[in-house]
């Protein structure tokens, strides 16, 4: 959390430390935060985006725009 540009934060209730704790740690440090939850949290305040979606359709659908493999591969040729 201290060098990271982005957080990526899927699916967590926001209320277990010293894990929720990371997320003021990366904002305090300019990092990105995105939020991948149907609910808000008590840590929402915190996001740069939010992503109201379960993760299972949210992260897939976040893989594809920054075409990214799930499975570990090479990035593809840009559309």
């Amino acid at each position: 959390a201290l060098g990271a540009r982005v957080m990526l934060v899927v699916g967590t209730s926001a209320a277990v430390y010293p894990a929720a704790g990371l997320v003021e740690v990366a904002a305090d440090r300019g990092a990105d935060v995105i939020e991948i939850n149907p609910e808000e949290t008590a840590l929402s305040w915190r996001a740069t985006w939010a992503i109201r979606e379960p993760a299972g359709a949210a992260v897939p659908k976040l893989l594809a725009a920054a075409r990214i493999d799930p499975h570990g591969g090479e990035p593809g040729p840009e559309e």
